[in-house]
């Protein structure tokens, strides 16, 4: 999974459309935090390119039986920032 959401890059170009996913976690049931790297595309980033922004975030993680692992966990809180309110789920 991944997200695809407009963006600005730290040179002030915005793009419409960028491949969100999260890269690293770290943490424990208490709290997971995870970086989120931006490629311009799915495909830059199947082909190795560079991520053109990344950012960090932190989360309380849900650990009762049947709960979604700590990724797709992620992916859900992100979903609950207005930052994210107009993101697309891209299913892999």
């Amino acid at each position: 999974m991944a997200l695809d959401k407009p963006i600005e890059t730290i040179y002030g170009i915005t793009l419409e459309s960028s491949y969100a996913r999260i890269n690293t976690l770290t943490g424990s049931k208490n709290l997971v935090g995870f970086a989120l790297y931006y490629y311009v595309s799915r495909n830059d980033y199947l082909n190795g390119c560079v991520s053109i922004k990344q950012e960090s975030y932190e989360f309380v993680p849900n650990i009762q039986d049947g709960s979604d692992n700590f990724i797709k966990q992620g992916y859900e809180y992100l979903k609950t920032l207005p930052e994210f309110s107009n993101a697309l789920d891209v299913i892999e």
